[in-house]
This record gives C-alpha cells, sequence and structure tokens, in this order.
C-alpha cells in the first residue's frame, strides 16, 4: 500500500470532524512534495509523520474552542482519529505502537500523564507532585 492509498482508505471514515482534518491535510500539503511521497511505500517511518501532522491539525482545531462540552468532544473524536491511523496502519502490517501515533492533544493531557494534574468530575486539579512543582516555580520567581 501507498501513502496515498492509505490517505485514501482514511478518506472512507464517516466521522465528519475526521474528513474535515483530512481535507485540511490535502489543502495544506504542497503539492511538489506530495506528488514526490503519494507513491512512496507504506511504512514505519511514514504512518508516524503523517500522525505527526494530523496530530497538528488536531490541535489547532482543539486551540479554537470555545465551549467545554465542544473541546471535550473535539478531543475525544481527535484521539480516534488517530487510533484509527493506528489501527488501519497495524492492519496494514506496520510495526507502530499507539502511542507513537496516538499522541497528547493538550496540555493536560500532557501534565496529568507526567502525573502533575488529575482530571475527575471534568474538573482539572494539581497533585501533589504538581502542588511541590508549583511552590518550586513560585520560590524561584520570588527569589529571582
Amino acid at each position: 500500500m501507498t501513502l496515498e492509498e492509505f490517505v485514501n482508505s482514511l478518506m472512507k471514515t464517516e466521522k465528519i470532524e475526521s474528513k474535515i482534518w483530512l481535507e485540511q491535510f490535502n489543502e495544506r500539503i504542497v503539492k511538489k512534495q506530495w506528488e514526490r511521497i503519494k507513491n512512496s511505500p507504506l511504512d514505519k517511518t511514514l504512518v508516524i509523520s503523517f500522525a505527526w501532522i494530523m496530530t497538528s491539525l488536531i490541535r489547532e482545531r482543539i486551540d479554537s474552542i470555545s465551549t467545554k462540552k465542544l473541546y471535550n468532544e473535539i478531543i475525544k473524536q481527535g484521539h480516534a482519529f488517530l487510533r484509527e491511523i493506528y489501527q488501519k496502519a497495524v492492519l496494514q502490517g506496520i510495526d507502530v505502537k499507539e502511542n507513537e501515533i496516538d499522541s497528547f492533544l493538550t496540555y493536560n493531557e500532557m501534565m496529568a500523564a507526567a502525573g502533575y494534574l488529575k482530571v475527575e468530575n471534568n474538573m482539572v486539579t494539581l497533585t501533589e507532585k504538581g502542588e511541590k512543582a508549583d511552590e518550586s516555580v513560585a520560590k524561584e520567581m520570588g527569589s529571582g
């Protein structure tokens, strides 16, 4: 399977947001570059690179959201789409890990994974580790 065939297979999705992100990909990719790489055999590097591009488009969409409900929904759909990329890649025999494709979409996700935040009942709070880091930064800022 080529990169172009892979992208086209993703276009068959029924999910509207996924289609929007794929359309943005098609609009933004440099045509000369696409012509050069579209017939390349699908491999791990191409899949990860494509996923990174899609992740940046999803993050861009998340950054434009103004309501909490829509914000949470777009994050959910973004992860679902990245998992779809992962699953299709694995079906094509690409040896890739899910966390190489479906990465953090928000700073809160990143900070929660690092143990600084916890999210419960749609509330974000600092963990003990986060509070210590916050105190440390406050001391540094105050002593400067």
